[in-house]
């Protein structure tokens, strides 16, 4: 994404935005590869994941350029500064999310997803979902100042703890009759604590966005 100096600070502002925003939807396409790939055992799908990630690190490496130079060409203070260093944490926040989509994708090449282990398929199902809609919530609450989004992105990170919960207690379950599976099951739980550990970083996020729509302390 090549842009130009900015002649002003609020040009600037909306450069870095439309940087973050190139992230999110980075991040929505990883999310959509390493489930349909690690479901439809397709790793054509899961490469996609790695190639993003590349992409996903070059913007993390714009914005903070672009965060800089606003800093050293414009000097902001009060609301532009925060809504810069918002942007640029952002940024970094969704670098760690594509970090950890790109392990779950290289974790779900030797997991053979099929129905000797049940449950572990719908479980992926609902989390992708959820992290679908934080995604779709975060992108809109950022550019276009929803706020009111910001406790349904919270509300599917909780979703998401306790479906892997509900996993856990069930594969725990599984494995008194099935301790052969043992490894199976032990990567599948890896990989789903994973995603519950890119929607926290979602509900981080969601704390960024949370400062951008308060109002400034005397």
């Amino acid at each position: 994404m090549a842009l130009h100096h900015s002649k002003d600070i609020n040009t600037a502002i909306i450069q870095l935005a439309t940087i973050v925003a190139g992230m999110i939807g980075y991040v929505e396409e990883q999310i959509v590869g390493v489930t349909e790939g690690l479901m439809t055992q397709n790793p054509q799908r899961i490469q996609s994941v790695i190639d993003y990630t590349k992409n996903i690190r070059k913007l993390t490496h714009e914005t903070t350029q672009k965060t800089i130079e606003l800093f050293v060409n414009f000097k902001p203070k009060g609301d532009n500064a925060k809504l810069a260093l918002i942007s640029w944490r952002i940024a970094i926040s969704l670098e760690r999310i594509s970090s950890l989509l790109y392990d779950i994708g290289a974790a779900s090449k030797d997991i053979q997803l099929n129905d000797d282990i049940s449950g572990v398929k719908s479980a992926l199902e609902n989390i992708k979902e959820s992290l679908l809609n934080q995604t779709y919530n975060l992108v809109i609450a950022y550019t276009s100042d929803k706020p009111d989004l910001i406790k349904q992105i919270v509300a599917k990170q909780k979703h998401i703890s306790d479906v892997y919960k509900s996993l856990f207690k069930e594969m725990i379950i599984f494995l008194i009759e099935q301790p052969n599976l043992t490894t199976k099951v032990e990567k599948c739980l890896d990989v789903a604590k994973s995603f519950e550990m890119v929607s926290i970083y979602m509900q981080e996020i969601s704390h960024q966005l949370m400062i951008k729509f308060a109002k400034d302390k005397p």
